[in-house]
């Protein structure tokens, strides 16, 4: 695509490198907080992807009145948001509404969805999210945040509510795919979904990961949260720190404090895979609202990285954020 020369002069730059990623791929990017080209070569074919994380949607009717004890903080919270470009007053619909017109008028071929698009699992957001997808008739791959299935202060482990609402409300985002993990490949790139909405990763999950990097496709991997990275050193999946002695949000969220022995096992060896995964060439994600790209490179293996992978953490979908990524081939 000649787009990619023509971007690398427009954008402003907040990076640019070009890499060796594997024996069969050398991997380039260039970004701004809303676009980015991924340059593969050793790759035949060219994808174009709208990506939309955290966009904080509620709606209601009835149907959600018996939930409202569960669900008042986070649906004030996100009534009206001041769009980061125009400064207008929009509600998080609206803005996701104008991204399903983005991606129509770019004629994207595939939307990624990273978490948090509702701000708990009722019925009616989730129907209203699903019906706006619908109606744009564009593939989609969706991966839950943490917001999408909680539902502040009803009882219950974390893990135990992501599974009901999950299977409850959510279910009709995945398409019939796994809520837990999945992989779809879109022309050639392997699309490598994992559920880290609890900061966790499973054995299972770890296990999925590594069976799909074996494939040797080009590769990106969807999730909620960001990996911890040393450029990005927050309280991100995989950040050692991770446990009951750092979680300062349990209270006002109503859920349970994270576990005094932090992370799993399945979590840190995840992070190492994903750092030493050759034909990685991006992560996409979201959950901390800001646009940001780096190269991936885990606080806890340093000495190991995956030389052409960026991760991409995309502006929030409520103030009117997302990102146009393009993979490029030869």
């Amino acid at each position: 695509m000649k787009r990619f020369g023509l971007m690398v002069v427009g954008f402003c730059l907040l990076g640019l490198f070009s890499v060796g990623c594997s024996k069969e791929y050398r991997v380039s990017h260039s970004w701004s907080d809303s676009e980015a080209v991924v340059r593969i070569e050793g790759w035949k074919g060219d994808l174009k992807v709208l990506h939309l994380s955290d966009s904080h949607i509620t709606c209601s009717n009835e149907s959600d009145i018996p939930f409202q004890q569960y669900s008042k903080r986070m649906d004030d919270a996100y009534k009206v948001n001041k769009h980061y470009k125009s400064g207008k007053a929009v509600t998080s619909l609206e803005n996701f509404q104008e991204a399903m017109q983005l991606a129509r008028k770019e004629k994207v071929d595939l939307i990624v969805l990273t978490g948090d698009i509702v701000n708990n699992p009722s019925m009616t957001s989730v129907t209203a999210v699903a019906d706006e997808l619908d109606k744009v008739g564009i593939p989609y791959l969706y991966v839950a945040g943490n917001h999408d299935w909680h539902y502040e202060g009803m009882e219950g482990t974390a893990d135990e509510l992501r599974e009901e609402w999950r299977e409850k409300e959510l279910r009709r985002l995945y398409g019939g795919k796994s809520a837990s993990h999945y992989a779809a490949v879109k022309n050639g790139v392997n699309f490598i979904a994992i559920d880290n909405s609890t900061y966790q990763v499973n054995e299972q999950q770890l296990k999925f990961f590594e069976k799909q990097i074996a494939r040797g496709l080009p590769s990106v991997l969807l999730m909620h949260i960001p990996i911890s990275l040393t450029t990005f050193a927050t309280m991100q999946c995989g950040n050692p720190d991770w446990g009951s002695e750092v979680d300062k949000g349990y209270k006002i969220e109503r859920r349970q404090r994270w576990p005094k022995e932090g992370n799993l096992k399945s979590t840190m060896e995840f992070v190492k895979a994903v750092a030493s995964a050759d034909n990685l060439v991006a992560v996409l994600c979201g959950h901390t609202h800001a646009a940001r790209a780096d190269k991936v490179n885990p606080l806890a293996y340093p000495e190991i990285s995956s030389a052409g992978a960026m991760q991409y953490v995309v502006r929030a979908g409520a103030v009117g954020g997302y990102r146009v990524v393009y993979f490029e081939g030869d």
